[in-house]
């Protein structure tokens, strides 16, 4: 038969008890506030704008579109304009140094071989050297015919 536990053990074990408890929740809070910190990625490149559509040969704001973002840090980039199945069809930079900040580039709906693109949707897809990482933005850009 065990001993009996004196009367002053018992309000201690509770605090204590209550205690460990206290500590866990405040343990597993602060590893959920750091997982999702964590998950807050911010990319290489930031702040994406760009002209949604381009007229080729109008004469008209449209005739060019211009596509910007923010660079975060000094880099080596591709820049190309491809169409939907992914396949380049313009290069705007060709591993061209750039520094960190603002970046915006023109594409007037030509190929690399100097003709119209086709109309239909089109992205831009950058590719920065440092980290050997490929970025397809996930707007598009539309070529329109000419009116």
């Amino acid at each position: 038969m065990r001993p009996p536990v004196p009367r002053i053990a018992r309000p201690v074990r509770r605090h204590l008890t209550t205690g460990v408890v206290l500590a866990l929740g405040v343990a597993t809070a602060i590893a959920l506030v750091a997982t999702e910190v964590l998950k807050v990625d911010r990319g290489p490149i930031g702040s994406v704008h760009f002209d949604r559509v381009v007229e080729p040969g109008c004469d008209c704001p449209r005739a060019a579109a211009r596509f910007g973002f923010r660079l975060r840090q000094d880099d080596s980039i591709d820049v190309l304009v491809v169409d939907a199945d992914g396949d380049p069809v313009r290069t705007l930079a060709d591993s061209s140094p750039r520094r960190k900040g603002p970046l915006t580039f023109r594409w007037a709906g030509r190929t690399d071989g100097g003709t119209t693109a086709p109309p239909g949707d089109y992205h831009v897809q950058v590719h920065l050297d440092r980290d050997d990482r490929t970025i397809l933005i996930p707007r598009t850009v539309t070529v329109q015919a000419a009116a």
